[in-house]
């Protein structure tokens, strides 16, 4: 009895489940398997993850603070424009006329603005990397533009011709310090700016990824179209002023009557996109503009953009018609 019991055991040992050699290979193979796709899944999932993007309230933080002396300063720039034009800008470009010092003055203050917006929207921005990259750039050219206006050229007067002392001589005079100073703090931050910038582009290049939903808008967007828009219109005023000695009715006015015509711009290249893509210009094989075929921005954000920009023309438009009481010219 009890060998009897003794080989029945065996036998269900034999063809247990859970004992037999093949289902313990196939066990491991399927563990294995596991383990390769979980770590495929991490390996995919930790090259796609960008360094550069915000993942705490800390990171997000930081970008603030470092923005956030451009977002001052150009707030105070906007509010002192034609005092700066007239004692900082203008000398500083002697012999050009005033006009090139208010449209440096002014790319400076718009440069500054977006560059300082762009650095922040790359904490939300799918890579973390295009953003960055643009608003960087921007921030390079405000820096280079205040650092020339403001201290090397300050008032008309070059760094080199203050005194002829370095600045570390006891004789050198305060300030020709007080300029290397800030001379000085300005290259640290075109150094921190143009590493950060490096990092993107090598990040990118080292691990290309899907285009973003910033990248999308700002491929909608075209902004390097606004050119064609302005240049004419800078032009026309620079004539009416310096030639036909006409006054304009201020900055506020002709930068809302630029913002319009930008707004302009942006409306017919917002739905120049959404008709292409309806129309089936626009392919995933053929179309240069991959706002929609790729899906980075939705028709409905897309028409959302148009009826924006497009308020802000039509905003200005009945403004200036009420304005100069329907003057047949502004209709015009």
């Amino acid at each position: 009895m009890r060998q009897r019991r003794k080989d029945d055991a065996t036998v269900d040992a034999q063809f247990s489940p859970s004992s037999s050699p093949a289902r313990n290979q196939d066990d491991t193979k399927v563990g294995k398997t596991s383990g390769a796709n979980a770590t495929s899944v991490y390996t995919e999932s930790a090259q796609n993850a960008s360094l550069l993007k915000a993942r705490c309230m800390k990171d997000f933080l930081a970008r603030a603070c470092f923005v956030g002396i451009f977002v001052t300063e150009n707030m105070l720039h906007s509010t002192y424009f034609e005092l700066e034009v007239d004692t900082m800008v203008h000398p500083a470009l002697a012999p050009l006329p005033r006009e090139a010092a208010v449209a440096l003055h002014l790319v400076l203050i718009v440069f500054g603005f977006c560059g300082a917006i762009f650095v922040l929207l790359s904490s939300f921005d799918t890579a973390g990397r295009t953003a960055l990259t643009k608003g960087t750039s921007m921030m390079l050219v405000f820096m280079g533009i205040i650092t020339w206006t403001w201290w090397i050229n300050r008032h008309g007067t070059p760094y080199w011709q203050l005194d002829p002392y370095p600045f570390w001589d006891i004789h050198c005079s305060a300030e020709k310090k007080n300029r290397t100073v800030h001379i000085l703090k300005n290259i640290s931050i075109i150094g921190a700016l143009t590493i950060f910038q490096q990092m993107a582009k090598y990040e990118q290049d080292a691990q290309p990824a899907r285009p973003s939903f910033f990248e999308g808008l700002i491929t909608a967007l075209r902004p390097w179209t606004f050119t064609s828009t302005l240049a004419p219109q800078l032009v026309s005023l620079a004539v009416l002023r310096c030639m036909l000695k006409l006054e304009l009715p201020g900055y506020r006015v002709t930068l809302a009557l630029l913002f319009s015509l930008v707004a302009v711009q942006a409306t017919a290249n917002l739905v120049n996109s959404w008709r292409d893509f309806v129309k089936g210009v626009d392919t995933k094989e053929s179309a240069g503009d991959r706002t929609l075929v790729d899906n980075l921005v939705s028709i409905q954000t897309l028409q959302v953009l148009i009826v924006l920009s497009l308020t802000c023309w039509l905003s200005f438009f009945f403004w200036s018609v009420i304005a100069t009481d329907f003057s047949p010219v502004v209709l015009g």
